[in-house]
């Protein structure tokens, strides 16, 4: 038996309970994020999703159908952002009825996901804690820009999940929190999600070097 892949696990949790990530604070900044990143690649469904023991959580989410949107949670059974923590890497798949992985997860019937793309929101110290993830609900090729550009936005979840961290162990204040949501949030109401993904991806990655992440 793996016991530090237990511990691992078990600590996992733990930080998902002291970054308070699995209720419903509202985070205006998670819920642009998700926007910007469905707006920028075309993609009709951008979860921030958050995996705990027996479920995952939407901290943020856009294009959901009914009763997912209001639940904001779905079992494993219906989870693709599980093999994305597990893994801490990347998944990435143009049709999940074909892809050995994910081909009898319940999410492809009962939330039409086929095409996903999930980024890892892991953090300094190698805790990954969920996918920041894009859906369509046909097959689709996602191409390196998709793929950068939603690893630049997962970028700055991390930040900030990171931020909570060192708020959590003490070495930052709340305001410190307060003050890089309003930072963020002024920086990335300036991009144009509807110019080309080239062009978007340039000045996604300028704001994120002016936010020093």
């Amino acid at each position: 038996m793996n016991y530090d892949k237990i511990l691992l696990n078990v600590d996992r949790l733990k930080a998902l309970v002291n970054l308070a990530l699995l209720d419903g604070e509202h985070v205006a900044l998670y819920d642009r994020l998700t926007q910007l990143a469905s707006q920028a690649i075309n993609a009709p469904v951008s979860l921030l999703s958050i995996v705990a023991a027996d479920h995952q959580y939407f901290k943020s989410h856009v294009g959901l159908p009914e009763p997912w949107k209001s639940r904001r949670r779905t079992p494993l059974s219906h989870s693709f952002c599980q093999h994305v923590v597990g893994t801490s890497q990347p998944l990435i798949v143009t049709d999940a009825r074909e892809h050995e992985l994910v081909k009898d997860n319940l999410a492809i019937p009962d939330l039409d996901v086929i095409g996903y793309l999930g980024i890892p929101l892991t953090l300094e110290d190698g805790k990954t804690l969920g996918s920041f993830c894009v859906i369509d609900s046909k097959p689709r090729e996602w191409t390196e820009l998709d793929i950068q550009i939603v690893k630049e936005v997962t970028a700055i979840v991390v930040a900030e999940f990171n931020l909570r961290v060192a708020i959590e162990q003490r070495k930052k204040s709340k305001s410190d929190l307060t003050a890089f949501h309003r930072q963020v949030l002024t920086l990335i109401e300036s991009l144009d999600p509807t110019v080309p993904k080239e062009t978007f991806l340039t000045d996604l990655q300028a704001a994120r070097q002016k936010l020093g992440i």
